[in-house]
């Protein structure tokens, strides 16, 4: 007699909501926090700040590659773990561009373009192994609201940091909160990984 096939894993949506969308919304702002900084820093970088399209430019296109190549190391290295790659590709953008000066920013852009294109095949993975049927489309849309939202943050806190700190104190914090991110997420790997969701192998056919 064949043994009974393991029960699959139970699906954890809420769990996979909190995940994706606190990883779009910080992304999001390591995304956008460059635009705001524009004003106070390109000045001293002796660089007219509408400057600041070339480094969104760099960002957005190294955000289209990565999102196309990314949908192939999803399904091996999982979702929680690229969308913790995501995440550290942000901090590290975020933290050598204070680095290097004028010449390390593009090399700033690429880092934070490549972590935020990762996040959607990453969150799709997640959310499409763990949201209910019936209610896919609406944690897919709560999941991108991500994106408003981390603009809205970044158009709150960036002007507050900068009245008490410099610019790369203002930079480190984000990164850190990014860092810190990638690490809150390590508990929910084993109850999200797609590893733990493979579906059981079907039963022999009789002979």
């Amino acid at each position: 007699m064949d043994p009974p096939p393991e029960p699959s894993a139970p699906r954890r949506p809420l769990t996979a909501l909190a995940a994706t969308t606190a990883i779009q919304v910080w992304a999001t702002v390591a995304l956008t926090a460059p635009a705001v900084l524009a004003p106070v820093v390109a000045p001293l970088l002796d660089v007219p700040p509408e400057r600041i399209g070339v480094f969104v430019g760099i960002a957005y296109l190294a955000a289209m590659f990565s999102g196309l190549v990314g949908s192939g190391f999803v399904p091996r290295h999982g979702g929680v773990a690229v969308s913790q790659f995501a995440l550290l590709a942000c901090a590290t953008g975020l933290a050598i561009a204070p680095v290097g000066g004028l010449w390390m920013l593009p090399l700033a852009a690429v880092a934070i373009g490549i972590g935020y294109g990762l996040t959607n095949p990453s969150s799709a993975k997640i959310l499409g192994e763990h949201a209910p049927p019936h209610r896919r489309g609406l944690l897919f849309s709560i999941k991108q609201s991500g994106v408003p939202i981390g603009v809205s943050i970044t158009a709150l806190l960036i002007p507050a940091l900068l009245a008490l700190t410099g610019w790369r104190v203002s930079v480190a914090l984000l990164a850190s909160v990014a860092v810190a991110l990638a690490l809150a997420l390590l508990p929910a790997r084993r109850r999200l990984e797609s590893a733990a969701r493979a579906p059981s192998p079907a039963p022999p056919a009789a002979a």
